[in-house]
């Protein structure tokens, strides 16, 4: 699983070793990275010692090649607390990756609940979880997200926003 943005409060990465801790006992073969630097880090690198996750759950630091790194990944976990529009899902949905999402802020305008993403509520790790534990039992599931995915992110194009952009002035 991956997870890519500053390690920041609001991005509530302490419900995303939450997830990893509960993926874990179930899953020996799971592994975690959390991509990106920031002040959580310290408070993170803690809570990682405390559930003896140091061998599951991996901080990479700051990356300028996620889009290369990312297609190697079989989920992308997005455990924000409030979010503008959620813009590294679109990434993990343009690389062909399921995407496992809190239902924060703006992340439900581009992430539809079984269409073309799982969808928790905020904070909520054992759901989190379970929707992970689905994507890997159910490869049929799996599928039909990313190719849901990889429609939706072309909404999200240059073009397609110029277009709406476009049309909205026109009314």
């Amino acid at each position: 699983m991956l997870f890519r943005s500053a390690l920041a409060d609001h991005k509530d990465l302490y419900s995303f070793i939450k997830v990893a801790e509960i993926i874990s006992r179930k899953m020996d073969n799971a592994f975690f990275f959390l991509v990106g630097e920031g002040k959580e880090r310290g408070g993170l690198e803690e809570m990682i010692a405390r559930k003896k996750l140091e061998n599951k759950v991996f901080l990479s630091g700051f990356r300028n090649d996620v889009t290369d790194i990312l297609p190697g990944f079989d989920v992308f976990l997005f455990t924000s607390k409030t979010e503008g529009l959620g813009t590294s899902v679109l990434d993990a949905f343009a690389c062909g990756i399921p995407v496992v999402t809190t239902d924060a802020g703006g992340i439900p305008e581009i992430v539809t609940h079984e269409l073309n993403g799982l969808i928790a509520p905020v904070g909520d790790a054992p759901t989190l979880a379970a929707h992970i534990e689905k994507l890997a039992g159910e490869p049929a599931v799996r599928d039909r997200l990313v190719a849901a995915g990889l429609k939706r992110v072309r909404d999200f194009s240059k073009e397609a926003m110029a277009d709406k952009i476009f049309q909205a002035y026109r009314e």
